[in-house]
């Protein structure tokens, strides 16, 4: 997996949209997690290798955000059929660092959390539809934190990250 545009990945990794059916929802629903959030911030990081014609690159890459603008995650009530919604909202400037095989690169864009899917909760988990579980932690009266960890390997490389956004409630 080439490290251009991995902070991509991270965040979309996180906000699949997706038509599919889950099998999870309504396994447990003692978490309720329904109300507006502000995202007050965003990071994560990725390594991993690729393998190209026997030759093996390495690279990390780093993500950090700032600068946001009316950046909210929704999340209504869970219905009787085991699933709420969500929806997001608003920009933010990205920070990516990427360093492969020992040469360090930089950018900034502008990004959008765009998502209209649904999600379940099984227990401290967010099963959002058609991409997985997401791990809710630090959760209090006043917001949490949504995770998502991956670890992939197959003949062509490694990738291993990690993204989280911190909420607020509105």
């Amino acid at each position: 997996m080439k490290p251009i545009k991995i902070s991509l990945l991270l965040i979309l990794s996180l906000f699949i949209i997706s038509c599919g059916d889950d099998d999870d929802a309504g396994d447990n629903q003692d978490i309720n997690i329904a109300g507006t959030y502000d995202v007050i911030d965003l990071y994560g990081e990725a390594e991993g290798t690729d393998v190209f014609n026997g030759m093996t690159s390495s690279y990390s890459s780093t993500i950090t955000s700032s600068d946001y603008d009316n950046l909210t995650i929704t999340f209504s009530e869970i219905g009787s059929n085991g699933r709420g919604t969500i929806t997001t909202t608003g920009t933010f400037l990205l920070t990516e660092t990427i360093i492969e095989d020992g040469m360090t690169d930089v950018d900034q864009y502008r990004e959008s959390l765009e998502l209209e899917s649904f999600y379940s909760i099984n227990g401290d988990n967010i099963i959002i539809l058609g991409e997985g579980d997401v791990e809710i932690e630090n959760l209090t009266d006043n917001g949490f934190n949504l995770v998502i960890r991956e670890n992939e390997s197959d003949s062509e490389g490694t990738f291993v990250s990690e993204a989280t956004i911190e909420l607020r409630k509105q």
